[in-house]
């Protein structure tokens, strides 16, 4: 429920977006990233937890679209539930949800 909620909040600040990207959802055998934000060949892999503490396994898809598509990528990013935002790696953030709205 939590993945619908991220994913219509970014789909409508695309939407009123001047520019041009697009989301989708990406899955390649059992790994998945539970949205990319693409604009030309640029693209941020996002994965979206209901959870308060950044799970362990919470790159993996991230980190496997990365070994895919190493050009591609520019940011991983983890919405979650907590209240800071953490740097976790080489262009891997975890994000409060509440980022959303931030300006």
């Amino acid at each position: 429920m939590i993945e619908s909620f991220v994913y219509r909040e970014l789909a409508a600040q695309v939407d009123q977006s001047l520019a041009a990207m697009e989301l989708f959802h990406w899955r390649q055998g059992s790994s998945e990233a539970d949205l990319l934000l693409s604009s030309g060949d640029r693209t941020v892999a996002i994965e979206i937890k209901a959870a308060r503490t950044i799970p362990r396994r919470a790159f993996q898809g991230i980190n496997k679209f990365a070994n895919n598509y190493p050009k591609r990528l520019i940011r991983g990013l983890l919405f979650y539930t907590g209240d800071e935002v953490v740097p976790l790696g080489e262009r891997r953030l975890a994000v409060p949800i509440s980022a959303l709205w931030a300006t």
